[in-house]
């Protein structure tokens, strides 16, 4: 089974380059990356461009027209949809948070193994909740329940 990773970001290279390094460190390399920018700067781009001899795999930059994380998200995935062959797998992560090592590998072993199932999540943390009374306020709301869930 194939994994793709797709990345929307709108000018956030310092974590996209941390999302895209967490993805890079992990035991599931994905078939390809692709970072998906409605941002009307080159800074992704440039990024992008400046990490390829990183990447395990291809790393290809899109440029999403419209505004909005959800149109660059849709540019992507329309990317990687059109792409030959498209992944069977596609791991979406937005461009300021990290994959912990082990996640892809434990995703796609139990979406293979569990063929009734069409997602899975991982946990979302805040990377500092002491630094706000905000931040720790988003990560006791992201603190929710482990196991089967109807949204995610």
């Amino acid at each position: 089974m194939t994994l793709a990773v797709l990345i929307p970001t709108f000018r956030r290279n310092e974590s996209l380059a941390r999302a895209l390094r967490s993805v890079f460190g992990q035991t599931r390399t994905p078939e390809r990356i692709v970072v998906a920018d409605n941002s009307p700067e080159a800074g992704a781009r440039e990024l992008v461009c400046a990490l390829q001899a990183e990447a395990p795999c291809p790393l290809l930059h899109v440029h999403a027209p419209q505004p909005g994380v959800a149109n660059a998200r849709n540019a992507g995935f329309d990317k990687l949809k059109t792409d030959a062959p498209p992944p069977d797998y596609v791991q979406f992560l937005d461009g300021d948070c990290e994959v912990q090592p082990g996640w892809m590998a434990t995703a796609t072993a139990f979406l293979n193994d569990r063929p009734d199932v069409a997602v899975v999540c991982g946990r979302r943390r805040e990377r500092h909740p002491e630094a706000s009374i905000w931040n720790r306020l988003i990560d006791i709301e992201w603190n929710t329940p482990v196991g089967d869930t109807k949204a995610c």
